[in-house]
């Protein structure tokens, strides 16, 4: 979009307004090169509410098409958009601990695999709201391939959007990804949010909480690396078997400070005794801002 220092320095006023099917159609308006200071002031101030009516000045303004409103939530972080794997072949201990791939939060925070954390710019995560809904308009919960192939143990793809009424839509397509048939705008959601976590991948920083996740799952066996930490409360074991907690304050700083972070959930999970001389594979993660 054009910046008000752009505009002060040029004749040719270009002002960016958005079309109805999304992107923006540029208005120029010619001025004397040469101006008063206080006509150079009324130029603005005009240009400013065209920005204000054309909805660019802000992430929640309205445009002309269902496609142009955007209201991002004021307060504690909400979810705006999101992209998780659900299921497929995987040990028991992986379901509880496993992050999204990404989730874009309102106050522009993109965490992917609550590992990196990248702050975009509001207009980013509206025009990425947009074009979520514009892929997933006319899509229900469960979205089907057209082709027969099937693939055996693997996960569904998840894609969720902030609604313009406030709720979130959510569709889920199994193997996405991995088999054809899927609509073209569903395959088009799922590149864009996998860019996206590729790029806060590669760009962010380390993402770090309050707030823990722990998960032990019971070994057989194993190089045992260490006996539980005194200062951290054993889970209890839930129908699975899994012990599950999720940790803050003394508990959560003892836990991170004892253990190292898995970087991959694939790979090695340390091995600790329990007090009643059990081993389990311990891994923990930070919590999202909504978990």
């Amino acid at each position: 979009m054009t910046s008000f220092g752009d505009l002060v320095g040029d004749s040719r006023l270009r002002v960016a307004v958005p079309t109805v099917r999304g992107g923006n159609r540029t208005a120029v308006v010619n001025i004397e090169a040469v101006m008063t200071r206080g006509l150079r002031a009324w130029v603005l101030a005009a240009v400013a509410l065209v920005m204000v009516v054309s909805g660019c000045a802000t992430p929640g303004g309205s445009g002309t098409g269902p496609d142009e409103s955007v209201v991002l939530p004021t307060g504690p972080a909400q979810e705006m958009a999101a992209m998780r794997q659900v299921g497929g072949f995987v040990p028991p201990g992986w379901t509880f601990i496993e992050a999204p791939p990404v989730v874009v939060y309102s106050d522009g925070r993109a965490v992917a695999d609550a590992h990196r954390v990248l702050t975009l710019t509001l207009p980013e995560v509206a025009a990425l709201v947009r074009e979520l809904r514009r892929d997933l308009r006319g899509l229900g919960p469960t979205a089907k391939s057209s082709e027969s192939e099937f693939v055996a143990d693997a996960p569904s793809t998840v894609l969720e959007v902030r609604s313009p009424a406030g709720g979130v839509q959510s569709v889920s397509a199994y193997a996405l990804g991995i088999v054809d048939g899927y609509p073209d705008a569903l395959v088009a959601a799922r590149d864009r949010m996998a860019h996206l976590a590729e790029r806060v991948t590669q760009q962010g920083t380390v993402y770090t909480g309050q707030r823990v996740r722990l998960v032990a799952d019971a070994r057989s066996e194993g190089t045992v690396v260490m006996d539980w930490p005194a200062a951290v409360p054993v889970p209890p074991a839930n129908p699975a078997g899994v012990r599950v907690a999720d940790l803050e304050g003394d508990a959560a700083a003892a836990l991170v400070s004892a253990i190292p972070p898995v970087q991959e959930l694939d790979g090695p999970w340390p091995v600790l005794r329990l007090p009643d001389g059990s081993l389990v594979g311990v891994a923990w993660r930070y919590l999202l801002p909504d978990e």
